[in-house]
């Protein structure tokens, strides 16, 4: 029969209304976020709970589970609005499945063992982490809501002298089993002994646990639990005794061996003392043959001193006390530590995943920009900077152009057939023409994205001019339109004045593409192309024109590649650190842990630690590219001298020369290839990001025409007189038709950049000219929107001549008169001309 004891469950109450509770926690808590949109969550979560919660006897453990403990004393029912004290209460009842799977395992072999040894300590893990995590939270929660929390208001069960005791009772469980495998395997008597009193030790542990505490629960156990636990610190405490009793016996100190089983016997009568009603008949049975044996190894003991070693028998303060060995340790399991990130991966995805406070969005949302603007800044961009100064610097020199003409009079060199054959394969002219197009037409998307908001304000204007004619005292109970919507216009200008410095950076690219397309259509033609464009030099003899400067040359040249090729590996790994970098678990547990589970304002503060440590990981990335520009400016360095010299020493050769200005144009195209393309997706980046902004910025100005303005209008017209409250009111205002593109995928696809929404207020410059930038870079975040966000519509772009690739579609014409000065009139019907002029100005004058 086995020895071990199982933990009963906690038993829960049906709670039918429970998706109800739900709910309305939803909409008092999160008010971005409609109950709705978690109903299947919600239906699921009662149907777990019924399943594996609720009932009479608790969860089904185990066909086999032993009966030894029916329950602990009950507590009277406890009922919390506390999610947290759910948790705990169902953690206890895993812990309680755990243990009582481990109580039902046959250890007299030793696979059965290995999983009650497993078990037992899982079983301490789970109470292990509701005692350190759970606990403090919850008594924080009732100290906030009954300014004490008491054994009382949570139940004797949920405090730490209950739950630490039973975690030692595991504990010990769990030890016990460590010491069975090594009476099995017959290790020594002194190891034993020490195993053998750590169990004593966990035993003693929970007795004390159960007894100390601001609320005691030792008389929460039943008599039969602690007789239980009682004789079995004894117990052991004996067996320990006996078993270094052996060890002196094989040493040759008798004496020594007498003095202990006379403590070990001593220490089995108080076990025998402690024996109450209800004990297991298995403990009972292994107390008593382990006084047999105390007893009859004691009579020989004493015979065989007295009549061959007299040896003095110690007293037994005088004997060394016995180490224990702990060989356990509570073993939390992956889905209890780490729950979140467990179901993520693992677990088939946790329920109410999207419902998290705005503030963890926003914490997301600024680690993931600080992410990226680490990585583009001090990889990416670090990478296209050294690049660029190294083909630079090599064209100054004329290199690699001026050797390879020397090196290889006639053929081409495989460097350069291999540049070209990368550009064919990536697409040649035709994805920089694709490419160009695609800026081309996310920029007209939002520059008419941006146009329909001043349209939305100037209708608004109108319809305000109209009230202000009809009712002529409305003055004194709103503002005047060109008052209220000041900051949305300030706002918009911001913004043009934004694109309109992207569109000088979108012709400064476009400039460029027209300056090198030539040749880099060269370099995409293949071998044939390139032939054709680069003479042989006609010198017969190449190796005797390679001298020792040279050969030098080349190697720093080849030293160099591979200094392009490291930093290169080292974005690629950058980049793939940051597809697998997901720190929402994270961030959502310490959210919880801070917010009282999830129940106060999450503030974005919270997480700067966990910020500085994630992003620890890319600084090792960050440091080895620092290391690789050293690297590239003492090559450059070295190459220049070299290279005085090589000029010093060569003899002039106008084949020779041709050849190597040839060779050079074709170095520099393929750097200006690679330069065009990474231009051209970086706007295609930043429009996309600006374009979401935009769609936001004109949700929130919709929201304000269409809603408080319209109300305000309302109760203007109901504080008229009846006749005049009769009167046709305004049209309400239809929102401008919005451009519609084809609903096509791109043949250039790019990633939506991350949500970052509107403020009044703008304090950076818009970008350079030298080159397109993400709008995460000057744009402050957005206000949270209730609409969804649209995405740019996308079409297929054809691949047209460079003749008809132009970026000045990109400010699309004004539909109606203004009297902006940034917007000329154009000969198109106007609705509004007919509207007689605006008073103090209009709405965006």
């Amino acid at each position: 029969m086995n020895n071990f004891l199982p933990i009963p469950p906690k038993v829960a109450e049906p709670l039918p209304e429970l998706g109800d509770k739900i709910r309305l926690y939803i909409q008092d808590h999160f008010n971005d976020t409609h109950p709705d949109a978690f109903k299947h969550d919600i239906a699921q979560l009662g149907e777990l709970r019924k399943k594996y919660v609720e009932g009479s006897n608790g969860p089904e453990v185990h066909h086999e589970v032993v009966t030894g403990l029916s329950n602990f004393n009950s507590d009277p029912t406890i009922s919390l609005s506390s999610i947290t004290y759910e948790r705990a209460a169902v953690l206890y009842n895993i812990a309680a499945v755990y243990a009582s799977l481990g109580a039902a395992e046959n250890r007299s072999e030793i696979e059965g063992i290995k999983r009650a040894l497993a078990y037992t300590q899982n079983a301490a893990g789970v109470l292990s982490y509701i005692r350190t995590n759970l606990l403090p939270t919850l008594e924080r929660e009732q100290s906030s809501a009954s300014g004490i929390a008491t054994a009382k208001s949570i139940g004797q069960d949920m405090t730490s002298s209950f739950i630490g005791a039973l975690e030692k009772f595991c504990l010990a469980e769990a030890q016990e089993c460590f010491w069975q495998r090594a009476v099995i395997d017959k290790y020594k008597n002194g190891l034993i002994a020490k195993l053998a009193m750590q169990v004593a030790e966990f035993y003693a542990s929970a007795l004390a646990n159960s007894a100390e505490g601001l609320n005691p629960t030792a008389h929460y156990f039943p008599a039969a639990w602690t007789s239980h636990v009682t004789v079995k610190r004894y117990h052991f405490e004996a067996a320990a005794q006996y078993r270094l009793s052996m060890d002196d016996l094989e040493k040759g100190r008798y004496g020594d061996e007498i003095a202990r089983l006379q403590l070990a016997e001593t220490l089995a009568k108080k076990a025998l003392d402690a024996v109450k009603p209800g004990l297991s008949t298995a403990v009972s049975s292994d107390l008593r043959s382990l006084q047999g044996i105390l007893a009859s190894s004691l009579k020989r003991a004493v015979r065989d001193n007295d009549l061959v070693y007299v040896q003095p028998i110690p007293p037994v303060a005088q004997l060394a006390s016995i180490t224990p060995a702990a060989m356990v340790k509570p073993v939390t399991p992956a889905s209890v530590e780490n729950s979140l990130e467990w179901l993520m991966h693992e677990g088939g995805g946790a329920l109410f995943s999207g419902l998290v406070p705005y503030g963890v969005h926003l914490a997301l949302s600024i680690y993931d920009d600080r992410k990226d603007t680490l990585v583009r800044t001090e990889l990416h961009g670090k990478r296209e900077e050294l690049d660029a100064l190294a083909a630079t610097t090599l064209q100054s020199l004329g290199l690699p152009g001026s050797i390879t003409a020397l090196e290889r009079p006639t053929s081409l060199p495989p460097a350069l057939l291999q540049k070209a054959e990368e550009v064919q394969m990536q697409g040649g002219i035709a994805k920089v023409q694709a490419l160009l197009q695609e800026v081309t037409r996310v920029a007209k998307y939002n520059a008419n994205t941006l146009e329909e908001v001043f349209d939305i304000l100037d209708q608004e204007a109108m319809e305000e001019e109209m009230l202000h004619e009809r009712y002529a005292d409305i003055d004194t109970i709103r503002q005047s339109s060109h008052q209220a919507n000041a900051h949305l216009v300030e706002q918009a200008e911001k913004y043009r004045a934004t694109l309109t410095q992207a569109k000088k950076s979108d012709g400064d690219v476009l400039l460029k593409w027209q300056e090198w397309v030539n040749l880099i259509g060269i370099l995409a033609g293949g071998e044939d192309a390139l032939e054709r464009h680069i003479p042989s030099s006609g010198r017969g003899n190449p190796e005797a024109d390679i001298t020792p400067t040279i050969r030098s040359l080349r190697s720093l040249l080849e030293d160099l590649e591979d200094v392009r090729n490291h930093r290169a590996r080292l974005v690629a790994e950058a980049q793939r650190v940051v597809q697998q970098d997901d720190i929402r678990s994270l961030v959502v547990q310490e959210a919880a842990r801070l917010a009282h589970g999830g129940s106060g304002d999450v503030q974005t503060e919270w997480f700067e630690n966990i910020f500085e440590k994630e992003l620890a990981k890319y600084h090792r990335l960050i440091e080895e590219m620092q290391g690789q520009q050293a690297k590239q400016e003492r090559l450059l360095a070295n190459i220049r001298a070299q290279n005085d010299i090589f000029v010093h020493e060569k003899q002039e050769d106008a084949r020779v020369k041709h050849r190597e200005k040839k060779l050079q144009e074709m170095e520099m195209a393929y750097w200006k290839w690679r330069e065009i393309v990474g231009n051209c997706e970086e706007g295609i980046r930043f429009y996309n990001g600006f374009a979401e902004l935009l769609v936001k910025f004109k949700e929130s100005v919709q929201s304000w025409v269409y809603g408080p303005r319209v109300a305000a209008s309302a109760q203007g017209q109901e504080a008229r007189s009846p006749a005049q409250h009769e009167e046709t009111a305004p049209s309400a205002p239809s929102e401008t038709e919005e451009t519609q593109y084809p609903a096509q995928e791109p043949q250039y696809h790019f990633q939506p950049a991350p949500t970052l929404p509107s403020a009044p207020a703008f304090t950076l410059p818009p970008p350079d000219s030298s080159a397109w930038q993400s709008a995460e870079d000057f744009l402050p975040p957005p206000p949270p929107a209730h609409k969804p966000s649209q995405h740019v519509p996308s079409r297929e772009v054809p691949t047209h001549a460079l003749s008809q690739v132009s970026l000045d579609s990109a400010a699309a014409p004004s539909r109606r008169k203004s009297t902006r000065s940034s917007r000329a009139p154009d000969t198109e019907e106007n609705p509004f001309q007919a509207r007689p002029s605006r008073r103090k100005g209009g709405g965006v004058v």
